[in-house]
């Protein structure tokens, strides 16, 4: 399979960490693996799920090399790129590259504004040097820029740019993206609107929820595909039984970040570390998430 051919679930890796924020080199192994033998289609690290832009520059890099290694080419990995300098992003795509990654996804710089024109020629710039394929993400709650369909249809005809990850949520949009660039992968974010993108003709889903669930979420992609709307709305269902049991305990920001990595910690496969300025839950929301996650594991 080529990486223009990419299509099924794609989970976008957390990043173990330790307590004192280094890699958790025998969580992200049991992660891996966890994964993999849910069948997944691909990896993607160092997305929003994995904390990307938060983390060292020596993290991300240690990430890439020890996912790659443990990966053993067995799915496409994908690595996100996205910083506000672009020669840093040029950096972890040679990185990438050396260690065997298949693509590399890049959202806006999230700092200074840009319009339309200005991500263009900031895409055609990183094009010229970066060495693996490009996927576009497209995540404007968090870098302020709504990739316009008209910019993905002129950016997908650079040599190197190959598809797209949509995660705003905008089913509108969602299917003019998949109507403009039919012949390219088109991929979604939000995993409560997985099946809904599959019915618009996108590709599959980039979901969080897989790093706890993935046979889940790759169940749900292959019913679709055999025509079994039944289980389809069965497995979305439970799907959004995940979110609203663990994604939204506790106050503040990232509370989906804090309530991933805490229920795969209390699932034994990594520790739940976040990185600053995140922190991870106190007694009280591991309580609840607890309870929540004791209430759903019949699903997995």
């Amino acid at each position: 399979m080529t990486i223009q051919d990419l299509h099924g679930i794609i989970p976008p890796l957390v990043t173990p960490m330790t307590d004192d924020g280094h890699l958790d080199n025998y969580g992200l192994e049991r992660l891996i693996e966890h994964v993999i033998n849910g069948g997944v289609h691909g990896i993607f690290i160092l997305g929003t799920t994995g904390e990307g832009p938060s983390l060292s520059y020596d993290l991300r890099r240690s990430m890439i090399a020890k996912t790659s290694v443990l990966m053993k080419k067995r799915v496409p990995l994908l690595v996100g790129i996205t910083d506000t300098s672009i020669d840093e992003s040029i950096d972890l795509a040679n990185i990438s590259k050396l260690n065997g990654a298949n693509a590399v996804v890049v959202a806006p710089p999230y700092y200074f504004n840009m319009g339309q024109k200005e991500f263009i020629d900031y895409i055609k710039h990183l094009s010229n040097h970066c060495p693996l394929p490009i996927f576009l993400y497209n995540m404007p709650g968090l870098t302020r820029l709504q990739i316009d369909v008209n910019t993905v249809v002129s950016l997908l005809k650079l040599k190197n740019v190959v598809g797209i990850k949509d995660s705003s949520g905008n089913m509108d949009y969602y299917k003019q993206l998949c109507e403009s660039v039919a012949d390219y992968p088109v991929f979604n974010g939000p995993e409560e609107l997985l099946a809904d993108s599959l019915n618009l003709g996108g590709n599959g889903g980039v979901s969080g929820g897989a790093n706890l669930f993935p046979k889940l979420y790759v169940d749900l992609y292959e019913a679709y595909h055999h025509k079994n709307d039944l289980l389809v709305q069965e497995y979305q269902n439970k799907i959004l039984k995940v979110s609203e049991s663990l994604y939204h305990i506790g106050t503040g920001e990232g509370t989906f970040i804090r309530g991933l990595k805490c229920a795969l910690f209390q699932l034994g496969i990594c520790n739940d570390y976040v990185a600053l300025p995140y922190v991870k839950y106190d007694s009280k929301d591991v309580m609840k998430l607890r309870q929540n996650l004791t209430a759903i594991t019949e699903i997995s």
